[in-house]
């Protein structure tokens, strides 16, 4: 039997591709998830789950589900994000909202004011957050990016052309190898942050894109732009010249995630969830996960254990890794046997 062991322990060491498979969770109405068009998860550091829905902020103990309204300042909850020192911070249709403190004693805090319209000093409708390599957050609302630090709110204008109007998108953010900040608004506009300046300056294009949806930056430092045509590489040799861009899959991208491994998942508005590879020829494939049934993904969370957590128009779905390598040996021991 330790012939079979060690044959099996190769397996699941030389290919962890054919040992693991993705067990889905669904969080519905009918498991008493409230509401069911999720934009938004996170965890926190006492491993509770927080939801941001059109129906208020949810969180999950792992028994059952707690839902903040009257606390917000709006029940739209758009981003939901765990900061390091382990508080929590929201985004809303009417601003920015701060929860600290512990399971049954949390704090909420407005720290950022919105409206329906656009006003100078109000946030107009903010969306995502984005957490660069020095744990700053950025984000941005249909004109304007944001960056919080230490509870101060930078705003950045942006010109009238950045403006949108995409109830689920506006700037998107992604690092390039180099650590500079590049943006995209959701018309197509890219942007990069001047250091020097602190202020973001237009990012000249090889083409055109619009319809922006999400930035990736991949294990090799380059960007990769999901737009409404499809998904596209971006190649950036110096912030003052032509940056390149070309296609590499027609999937129309909703979000983007890796796990601890670098494994990266896609997420798409109307095809489901994805896993995605790159070849050493620098090739795209995109390998559909059969498990997931639903169509569309608003975001995707990956925990400290790997568990992927996916935001959709049908509530909460939980996938994680299922290893069936010793099911499938079952069928080997036989031949096993004949070695011992």
């Amino acid at each position: 039997m330790r012939l079979v062991f060690l044959i099996c322990s190769i397996l699941l060491i030389t290919n962890p591709g054919l040992a693991q498979s993705l067990s889905v969770s669904r969080f519905t109405g009918d498991e008493g998830f409230p509401g069911s068009l999720v934009k938004s998860i996170t965890r926190d550091s006492y491993g509770i789950i927080w939801a941001a829905t059109d129906d208020g902020l949810v969180n999950y103990d792992g028994r059952e589900f707690r839902t903040y309204i009257d606390n917000l300042p709006s029940h739209y909850c758009k981003s939901v994000i765990c900061l390091p020192d382990g508080n929590i911070l929201l985004s809303t249709d009417m601003g920015i909202t701060l929860i600290s403190g512990s399971p049954g004693h949390y704090e909420f805090n407005q720290i950022a004011r919105g409206n329906v319209h656009k006003v100078d000093s109000l946030m107009w409708f903010p969306k995502l957050f984005f957490q660069d390599s020095q744990k700053q957050i950025w984000l941005s609302d249909n004109s304007r990016i944001y960056r919080l630090n230490k509870g101060n709110v930078q705003v950045y204008n942006m010109e009238a052309a950045a403006s949108t109007n995409n109830f689920n998108r506006s700037f998107s953010f992604a690092e390039d190898a180099s650590g500079n900040l590049i943006a995209f608004s959701e018309p197509g506009w890219a942007y990069y942050l001047d250091r020097n300046t602190q202020s973001f300056k237009k990012l000249i294009l090889s083409g055109k894109l619009t319809g922006i949806h999400a930035m990736f930056r991949t294990n090799k430092g380059l960007i990769l732009v999901a737009s409404k045509e499809g998904l596209f590489e971006l190649k950036i040799s110096n912030l003052q010249s032509v940056a390149t861009i070309r296609k590499v899959s027609s999937l129309e991208i909703s979000v983007f995630a890796q796990n601890s491994k670098g494994q990266v998942y896609a997420g798409t508005w109307s095809d489901g969830l994805f896993r995605m590879t790159q070849s050493v020829t620098g090739e795209y494939q995109f390998a559909k996960i059969e498990s997931f049934a639903e169509k569309n993904v608003s975001h995707i969370y990956i925990d400290q254990v790997d568990n992927i957590w996916v935001s959709s128009d049908n509530g909460i779905i939980l996938c994680r890794k299922r290893y069936s390598v010793f099911r499938r040996s079952c069928l080997l021991l036989p031949i096993f046997r004949a070695f011992q």
